[in-house]
């Protein structure tokens, strides 16, 4: 049992790492991290002695200028974001409570639907301490519908455009989510 709760704890600690990497980049104060992934860290040890100002520059051009790492954009006909999946997904963190500030990120940006999957093992994880086996499954399965109604949907989309890039760190971290989801 005790296992498994590690597993459920990395989990929620991978997620949450590349939640803050997608909405903020790669930085001094989350570089120590980075060693949880060696697929990031290979690609850290790539850009050599200037690599956190290369990679934030990366970063920049690929999530800030060229890719939108929204599912509205790459699910809704519009390709608008928010809409009738940022609702749907914004409903679904509110039923769970989980804190998500649309100040800061919309609902369907990656880094959220990442942070609700690591807000969500965290809850598993405390239901299946106080033994509330019921209270777990309930959020087992909220993790499973977020990866298979939202982020399998379109991350093999954004996986394959942030390919395109060339960017090693970005595509690196798509990867390594892609590959973690």
């Amino acid at each position: 049992m005790e296992a498994n709760l590690d597993w459920i704890s990395a989990l929620s600690d991978g997620y949450q790492l590349l939640s803050e990497l997608f909405s903020q980049g790669l930085h001094q104060d989350n570089l120590e991290k980075i060693h949880l992934s060696p697929l990031l860290e290979k690609a850290v040890d790539e850009y050599g002695d200037d690599g956190l100002e290369q990679i934030a520059c990366d970063h920049q051009h690929v999530f800030g200028w060229s890719i939108y790492p929204y599912e509205s954009v790459f699910l809704d006909e519009k390709t608008e974001m928010g809409g009738e999946i940022g609702a749907n997904l914004l409903a679904l963190y509110r039923q769970f409570g989980i804190p998500i500030s649309t100040t800061v990120t919309e609902p369907d940006h990656i880094a959220s639907e990442l942070m609700c999957l690591a807000h969500l093992c965290q809850q598993e994880v405390q239901s299946i301490t106080q033994q509330d086996s019921h209270g777990a499954l309930q959020f087992k399965r909220a993790q499973i519908e977020v990866i298979e109604t939202h982020l399998l949907r379109w991350l093999p989309a954004l996986r394959a455009t942030v390919l395109r890039s060339k960017r090693v760190f970005p595509s690196a971290l798509v990867e390594q989510t892609l590959s973690m989801v």
